[in-house]
């Protein structure tokens, strides 16, 4: 057998409305924290599904605090306006809330306790140090980014730069399909497809393919069978936890993400719809220029063709459901 190293976050917890009772999850997790700082944007903290989450921790003598300036491919001056508030805070736990909002949360956990600059630490294996204690917690089922070691930052107007260390592994990943209810159908599909096509990518990689990546890649193909109903039922919490769980075991090896990432700093379009050729012809998503086509995306298409059957094979099983764009308050 081929040698291989196999690593992730120390504890994952699936649980529907694990959320509302936060407080005793954490404090049994980390019981010295007293002073929590999440993570989060603007469009969820409108939706109101953090005032429960909240509440739990003030009920569990916690003091938390709130920064909710993240933005789509967070630049750096958000990373270090939310560093310099957890610091101010005098934070002793981080907790990333939703998408990006998790790659922001791995860099404050690290940047509040280090003075280690953040240009210092892109690429692979620079962060020096400890971080604080971190628990990572999305609000959709598709890029998986809870239980992995990496952060993207928005680095220049079309570019991005990324942080890669065994220090941006959480401690604690939760897994709360509650939170994903009602997401409109295109962003519940995106994430899906995003999903899927990793699971797609990890399964057929020539590289860093063992049994544990081709385990997870199996289940998180199995689970994506809940992605049409999820669709076409936003309500429906069975669907969304088989969704969350795939994409935790799909993102335990990365695929497909690496062109997405670069391709969306230029593009500014969702994993989801990068990754499926045909995204830009669903109603309600944004259509894509012609001129505007990603080489990155091209490039990996032409190595693995499989990988590029495999994106229209998505189209396909979810193109009749993406149907209307809607909003969540503005999808967070």
């Amino acid at each position: 057998m081929t040698a291989f190293a196999f690593s992730t976050v120390a504890s994952i917890l699936s649980e529907a409305g694990v959320t509302k009772r936060l407080g005793d999850v954490l404090v049994e997790r980390f019981p010295g924290a007293r002073r929590p700082f999440i993570v989060t944007d603007a469009g969820f903290l409108r939706t109101g599904l953090l005032e429960l989450p909240l509440l739990s921790l003030q009920q569990a003598g916690m003091a938390p605090a709130v920064f909710s300036g993240v933005v789509a491919d967070p630049p750096e001056a958000v990373v270090r306006d939310a560093a310099d508030a957890a610091r101010r805070h005098d934070a002793d736990l981080v907790i990333g809330f939703g998408g990006s909002s998790m790659d922001v949360a791995k860099l404050v956990a690290v940047l509040a306790g280090t003075r280690q600059p953040l240009a210092d630490m892109y690429g692979i294996g620079k962060v020096a140090g400890k971080r604080l204690p971190l628990a990572q917690i999305p609000t959709t089922a598709g890029t998986g980014s809870e239980v992995t070691n990496i952060a993207i930052v928005t680095t220049g107007a079309t570019s991005k730069t990324g942080v890669v260390a065994s220090q941006l592994y959480a401690d604690l990943a939760i897994l709360d399909a509650a939170l994903t209810l009602g997401l409109p159908p295109l962003v519940t599909a995106a994430t899906g497809i995003d999903a899927m096509v990793h699971a797609i990518e990890a399964s057929t990689s020539r590289h860093k393919k063992n049994l544990l990546s081709d385990a997870l890649a199996r289940e998180a193909l199995s689970l994506s069978r809940n992605l049409i109903r999820a669709c076409e039922e936003g309500g429906n919490l069975v669907r969304g936890t088989g969704r969350h769980r795939g994409a935790a075991c799909e993102r335990k090896r990365r695929g497909a993400g690496r062109s997405a990432h670069w391709c969306n700093a230029t593009n500014r379009q969702d994993h989801g719809h990068r990754n499926d050729p045909a995204a830009g012809r669903h109603p309600g998503s944004r259509p894509r220029s012609p001129g505007r086509r990603c080489h990155a995306a091209d490039q990996a298409a032409g190595e693995q063709p499989a990988r590029r059957h495999a994106r229209r094979r998505t189209h396909d099983l979810c193109g009749g459901t993406m149907k209307g764009a809607g909003s969540r308050a503005a999808a967070h």
